[in-house]
């Protein structure tokens, strides 16, 4: 298993009397490595990527970065000559923990009560230390929803490596050593009062011929 903190982050950062007249106002921030949000306005919310698990739902196996790309051929996991039982092969998705925490001495209200996300993409960046070269990978786009209370936390399942990517892995020549790849995630999400929030979160994993028979 591997958990990746996320590396970015938006916040408010508009002193509340002011937003109340300039309901479009935004401000930004950065973090650091560790995924929290760095320095204080006088008021806001930061809102923050704080893990990314990845995690194969197919088989059950739980927390993974391994991601398997080639199924057993001949469905036969057991070896007795009878093609009665094939690998489970499937999309690989992840947990995705997302906090929204008011900066110190604000409340809500009347800072925002809630960050809403709409959507996220993913960018796969392939290790330049892999043996032989990767294959470039398709970004994805995905729209979803979900809301994050103030001063609180929600994990999320996440698209991570679907079965379209893992063809694309294939018939662009990876190999069944595994690869490794980063997957940059941004998500798109506003706060209560049409804020703009983007957050970006990586994660490693490993992308080749990995055995899942059961």
């Amino acid at each position: 298993m591997k958990r990746v903190i996320g590396v970015g982050s938006w916040r408010t950062g508009v002193p509340w009397a002011a937003l109340a007249l300039f309901g479009l106002a935004m401000g930004c921030g950065q973090t650091g490595g560790g995924g929290q949000c760095d320095g204080a306005d006088s008021s806001g919310m930061c809102a923050t990527i704080d893990s990314i698990i990845p995690t194969d739902t197919v088989t059950g196996f739980g927390d993974t970065s391994d991601v398997d790309a080639f199924p057993l051929l001949s469905g036969d996991c057991d070896g007795n000559g009878v093609a009665d039982d094939p690998e489970p092969f499937g999309k690989h998705s992840a947990l995705v923990t997302i906090s929204a925490n008011l900066l110190p001495d604000v409340t809500s209200p009347p800072a925002p009560e809630y960050v809403e996300f709409v959507g996220y993409d993913i960018d796969y960046i392939p290790s330049p230390d892999n043996l032989v070269p990767a294959p470039a990978l398709t970004s994805q786009t995905f729209s979803d929803s979900w809301r994050v209370s103030a001063n609180e936390s929600v994990t999320r399942t996440l698209e991570f490596v679907t079965i379209q990517t893992k063809l694309e892995y294939q018939s662009n020549g990876g190999t069944a050593l595994p690869a490794t790849y980063t997957a940059r995630y941004t998500l798109y999400g506003k706060t209560q009062f049409n804020q703009f929030i983007k957050l970006v979160g990586l994660a490693t994993f490993q992308i080749g011929d990995f055995n899942l028979c059961p």
